[in-house]
């Protein structure tokens, strides 16, 4: 059996007028991995997740044994669904046109958030638990 791999998933909820609303995405008909199916954002850590300028760029902290966990949250939330957990505001053309070169591989998200000048909100991410598929 391979070990388990390291990765974030973020459930996004908020207080709505008719109670709790939580954010899913759908995932496209020709996905590989489980189809049409609801899921939360979230992926597997890259190894730039695990950098010093990784850390550098986060105000607060999920984890304080391993930030990277928490920049990987942010990060995959940003990619698949387009929401950026930032200290400073960001005018939203700015975010989506960050959002189109992230997604085309013309900049790193680490690039993007340079580009921005922002800072990670982790404060905005709070741990749950951690748990690990069954075979």
């Amino acid at each position: 059996m391979p070990p388990p791999r390291d990765a974030s998933t973020v459930i996004i909820a908020r207080d709505g007028a008719g109670g709790i609303e939580v954010y899913v995405l759908r995932r496209s008909s020709r996905s590989p991995a489980v189809p049409d199916a609801y899921v939360f954002p979230g992926g597997t850590l890259d190894n730039s997740d695990k950098s010093p300028q990784a850390r550098m760029r986060l105000a607060g902290q999920w984890r304080p044994d391993e930030p990277a966990f928490t920049y990987a949250a942010i990060r995959e939330t940003f990619e698949e669904c387009g929401l950026l957990f930032s200290v400073e505001a960001v005018p939203l053309d700015a975010l989506r046109a960050a959002r189109t070169k992230l997604l085309a591989h013309e900049r790193s998200f680490s690039e993007t958030l340079v580009d921005l000048d922002v800072r990670l909100d982790a404060r905005a991410v709070h741990y749950f638990s951690r748990w690990i598929t069954p075979p």
